[in-house]
Formats: structure tokens, C-alpha cells, sequence
């Protein structure tokens, strides 16, 4: 049986995807996903947390 996904269902994965690969935890992911259920109202909240990950991102970008 496959399963069919919606588009919108296929970007979040990549999106996951690419901040795993950034090194963001688990745990930062599942909080920014909850936040960005609650709608546009955790923007700040969100931004805060992709800014103090961002350390992270830095390192595994090329020079």
C-alpha cells in the first residue's frame, strides 16, 4: 500500500530535512513544529529559536 501525501505534507518533510542536516536537535525540531501549528502568533518564538541555532548552521556552510 503506498501512501499518498499532499504537497504541503512533502515541503514540511524537507524542510525537517534540512535542519537536521544543520545539526538542530530533535527536540529545537519538534518544538518549532508545535509552535508553527499555533499559527503566525509564535513567529517571534520561532525566530528566536532558529537565531540561537544559528551558530550551528554557520559551520556547515562552505566558504
Amino acid at each position: 500500500m503506498n501512501r499518498a501525501f499532499k504537497q504541503k505534507d512533502l515541503d514540511w518533510i524537507k524542510l525537517m530535512t534540512c535542519f537536521r542536516v544543520t545539526g538542530m536537535s530533535v527536540a529545537a525540531l519538534r518544538n518549532i513544529v508545535n509552535l508553527a501549528v499555533q499559527g503566525d502568533s509564535t513567529i517571534s518564538e520561532r525566530k528566536a529559536i532558529l537565531e540561537k541555532g544559528r551558530w550551528s548552521w554557520m559551520k556547515h556552510l562552505k566558504p
